[in-house]
């Protein structure tokens, strides 16, 4: 429960910095799920072993954002306009990274790529999710990946804005 408050408490803080609306919420969530499996970065051609819990984010502007964590480190990656070409595939659009330390914002970076999640037809299972983005200023890639999920929660809120 202490790992999910303090999600919420990034997530929270991802969406107010995000580019919105005078007249919306603060709080304009419409899901958030989520997920364990085994997870690894590769940052700066080096992979990293992370924790296995991930905190994928929708938000009702069409934004959205995928939190890895590592250590005392959250790396949100979010962008806006998901797409779902069929029924076993999702795509996240990304545009932004921001890297926290203790839940304080320490590196933001314009990003592009997006995050392929892979699921059943049903959506009743999720296989990996597959995060690969670049700087474009600094040549940098990023690869975050979660893979071999062994399960997920969805929380939905209410109600449609």
């Amino acid at each position: 429960m202490k790992r999910y408050l303090r999600c919420i408490s990034i997530i929270l803080s991802v969406y107010i910095s995000s580019p919105v609306e005078a007249e919306e919420s603060p709080i304009n969530v419409r899901a958030i799920t989520s997920f364990d499996g085994q997870c690894r970065l590769l940052i700066v051609q080096r992979f990293l072993a992370c924790k296995p819990g991930v905190m994928w984010q929708e938000l009702r502007n069409g934004r959205g954002s995928i939190s890895f964590f590592r250590e005392n480190y959250t790396y949100s990656l979010s962008g806006g306009g998901a797409r779902r070409p069929n029924r076993e595939e999702y795509y996240q659009p990304i545009d932004r990274l921001r890297v926290y330390e203790n839940g304080k914002i320490f590196r933001e970076s314009e990003m592009e790529g997006e995050c392929r999640f892979r699921l059943n037809s049903l959506g009743t299972n999720f296989f990996f999710i597959k995060c690969d983005v670049y700087n474009p200023k600094k040549g940098l890639v990023h690869n975050f990946y979660l893979e071999n999920i062994k399960s997920f929660n969805r929380k939905g809120f209410g109600g449609r804005r």
